[in-house]
């Protein structure tokens, strides 16, 4: 399956436990496993854990054994010269947005996975040393030396909507063009507000009762407990009431990212290894055809160059003379010396 970028509260439950897998620990290696998939080991007490990253799409710590290529890539050698060693002192979704920063003390992370998403690597202030794309726009940029700032937003995290807050976000033609643009939310989860609330999502306005109710929605999504589901297409912490049928179901974000996405990764690492191993021994194979075309040739050239001595001797094998000086049998076979 084709990667995903997690929606705000996917990533949000995938950040929860991977604070609990790695967040104290120290940081023993980094590698580029491809163009945008980066691969952190951590030494934790409960032994190595593997962060895997996905720029723009996804991350967790992975139970799989995905080989990374034997030569560092320059990018991974420039995170390692920042970040190994160093410990990771907390790992945080901020505000809700699809914005992941990781604070090594000195040195901060920050993942974006909105748009076709970033990595960007600043000191303690926030001044840029690396970014994995250059961005600019009105009110932010992404630059070298520049001082990095989160992407500002007017959307309200849902866990922190009041009646008020909310009343004035409901402005747009119809209530779930409201909510999806107003709440930092996608719109199958403004679709399940609505649903919860029992209110026509296309309707325009809405009563006191009904912004009483959507409130409740709202803080009844937030509040659902976690079931990891693959729905829709769409992986998510918990199934939507609104939403069609559940395609499977995870213990946990870490192991549904893993099967759904690391499983391919690491069959793909399989399938390369095996073709590698063919093309090593056809390799092997062509070395020793061109070992014995050469070979061929040389003797070819040397049966050329003493043709006569060669001729004489056939001549007195089939007359059944004695054999010239340089030659000799030996069984079955006539040995020339062409020395």
């Amino acid at each position: 399956m084709e990667s995903q970028a997690l929606s705000s509260f996917a990533l949000r439950e995938t950040i929860k436990e991977i604070k609990e897998e790695i967040e104290g620990s120290q940081l023993q290696k980094v590698q580029q496993l491809g163009k945008e998939l980066f691969k952190f080991s951590f030494n934790t007490k409960e032994g190595k854990k593997e962060l895997i990253v996905e720029i723009g799409k996804n991350l967790n710590i992975t139970s799989y054994k995905i080989k990374a290529p034997q030569r560092a890539s320059n990018l991974a050698m420039l995170l390692r010269k920042h970040l190994s060693s160093k410990t990771l002192k907390s790992i945080e979704q901020y505000d809700f947005d699809r914005v992941v920063s990781l604070d090594f003390g000195d040195r901060r992370l920050i993942l974006e996975f909105f748009s076709h998403g970033n990595m960007i690597l600043t000191d303690a202030d926030y001044k840029i040393i690396f970014s994995f794309r250059k961005e600019k726009w009105k009110d932010r940029q992404i630059e070298r030396a520049v001082l990095y700032e989160y992407p500002k937003s007017k959307a309200l995290n849902p866990f922190d909507v009041n009646e008020k807050s909310l009343s004035k976000i409901l402005t747009e033609k119809d209530v779930i063009r409201s909510l999806v643009k107003g709440l930092k939310i996608g719109g199958a989860y403004a679709e399940e507000i609505c649903h919860l609330a029992g209110i026509d999502k296309h309707k325009e306005g809405v009563t006191e009762l009904e912004l009483s109710m959507l409130l409740k929605a709202i803080k009844a999504l937030t509040e659902r407990k976690k079931e990891v589901v693959l729905q829709d297409g769409e992986l998510r912490p918990f199934p939507l009431v609104s939403g069609g049928e559940i395609q499977a179901k995870f213990k946990s974000m870490n192991e549904a990212i893993d099967e759904i996405y690391r499983r391919v990764e690491k069959k793909e690492s399989q399938k390369l290894m095996k073709l590698k191993l063919r093309l090593e021994k056809q390799l092997l194979s062509l070395e020793k055809f061109k070992k014995e075309i050469n070979d061929n040739q040389k003797k070819a050239e040397l049966l050329k160059k003493n043709y006569d001595k060669v001729l004489e001797v056939i001549k007195a094998f089939n007359e059944k003379r004695e054999l010239p000086a340089k030659a000799r049998k030996e069984g079955s076979k006539i040995i020339i010396d062409l020395s």
